[in-house]
């Protein structure tokens, strides 16, 4: 109940709000749930079964619930088998049945995964504050100036601060999708299908806040130093880097993806599904004519 809004309803009410999309899952409690559950935990007989029924329209956040679920599930198993071990066997062996049945449109995607691809878009709008940042302390030291005293064209400036901006989110994707993968098993077993897909997303983010970092540059040699923290948290939750908020029917889903953070993690999760190409192709050309916009900013 600290985790997930959850509502006590009849099975047929349970299941048209499923079906409906008004609910992200229905867990059944079966009459005598309890009783044939503390039976099975303290006297070893037949225990009780969970039934979970998951939306196929909202495939992250049923998934999310399909996660919590099982690990308090693993957590009460582990106690009981556990509490019985140390008392001797059983009088007779717990028998445990069910089915599981799933029907969806693409895979689920673990919390975990979210997590990473959501702090990873959020941190690579980090570099175009950075880059901006230092930028605006070339300009005050003088770096700026003696960069023209050189013979350098200001645009070949700009340009240096994009492509330097790119490469480094480049690297720093690379790193924390790695990282995630080794340390965490967040995208463990995925398709090399899904490692082309992220590779040509975190492309298009890269050149996309590469052009931001541009971008704020200028505004910065002219307004001063406004990209801080601040701006990053406020599309970092726009985004929904901390929470879900991948819903085109909102008004908030459909701002987010026209973020460089909201679109590159739209992206993300459409490869991690297993859609088609057609699903995350939007993402990455609105990442693209953002670039070409934040760009064009620039050079004005």
């Amino acid at each position: 109940g600290e985790l997930l809004t959850v509502e006590a309803l009849g099975a047929a009410e349970a299941r048209e709000r499923l079906a409906a999309d008004e609910l992200q899952a229905v867990i059944g409690l079966p009459e005598g749930f309890t009783e044939r559950l503390l039976n099975g935990m303290l006297l070893g007989e037949a225990s009780a079964t969970l039934e979970l029924q998951l939306s196929d329209a909202s495939p992250l956040r049923a998934g999310i619930v399909r996660d919590v679920l099982s690990g308090f599930a693993r957590g009460v198993g582990f106690q009981s088998a556990l509490g019985q071990a140390l008392q001797g066997p059983p009088p007779s062996p717990p028998s445990v049945t069910g089915t599981i049945e799933r029907v969806r449109v693409g895979g689920n995607v673990p919390a975990v995964a979210f997590y990473t691809f959501g702090m990873a878009v959020m941190f690579a709008l980090y570099v175009a504050g950075g880059v901006s940042s230092r930028a605006f302390l070339e300009r005050l030291d003088l770096t700026f100036d003696r960069v023209l005293l050189s013979g350098a064209h200001p645009l070949g400036y700009l340009a240096s601060k994009a492509l330097s901006g790119a490469a480094v989110v480049l690297l720093q994707l690379a790193f924390l999708l790695a990282a995630g993968t080794l340390l965490l098993g967040a995208f463990r077993g995925q398709p090399p299908a899904f490692w082309l897909a992220a590779g040509g997303v975190s492309l298009a983010l890269a050149l996309c806040v590469g052009a931001l970092g541009a971008f704020v540059t200028a505004l910065n040699f002219r307004a001063g130093n406004l990209f801080n923290s601040v701006v990053v948290t406020l599309l970092a939750l726009l985004g929904g880097s901390f929470f879900p908020v991948q819903d085109e029917a909102s008004l908030l889903g459909r701002l987010g993806a026209w973020t460089p953070n909201g679109a590159a993690l739209n992206g993300y999760l459409s490869a991690a599904k297993g859609l088609a190409p057609g699903f995350y192709l939007d993402d990455v050309l609105r990442l693209l004519l953002m670039a070409a916009a934040l760009l064009a900013l620039a050079l004005a």
